[in-house]
């Protein structure tokens, strides 16, 4: 079983419905939820959401197959910054499609080349029907 951590921006209220999505995805796929406490406690008392979570994170210190950060440049460097050297790939989802499309590139490796394939667009992947 996967165990993906969550890290989110508190400046998404907007996007519950894509944040639920994305939860329902994950548990779909029989994932292992762990979400950072500060994005938790901002989904459970501003937006009222308790995610089905398989523990908060609350130190710097976790085992991960891959983090997950929702949210904008700000939020990728502070989920980097908590992911630091425990060599856990990090996938950065912007949730701001008016200032960019959300996609998905593969995670590779640093000696490796990218794939001939196109970036996979994140409603594709949470959204059924649309792409």
């Amino acid at each position: 079983m996967k165990k993906v951590g969550i890290f989110g921006s508190e400046y998404q209220a907007d996007k519950l419905l894509v944040i639920k999505r994305l939860f329902e995805k994950l548990i779909s796929l029989e994932t292992e939820i762990f979400v950072d406490r500060d994005f938790y406690h901002f989904l459970t008392k501003t937006l009222n959401y308790e995610p089905i979570v398989a523990g908060i994170l609350t130190n710097d210190e976790f085992d991960l197959d891959v983090a997950l950060s929702l949210g904008g440049d700000g939020t990728f460097l502070r989920t980097a910054a908590r992911v630091n050297r425990q060599n856990i790939p990090i996938l950065g989802i912007n949730t701001n499609p008016i200032k960019n499309v959300p996609v998905i590139l593969p995670i590779v490796d640093k000696d490796d080349t990218l794939p001939e394939s196109e970036p996979i667009s994140l409603s594709s992947l949470l959204f059924t029907g649309k792409s």
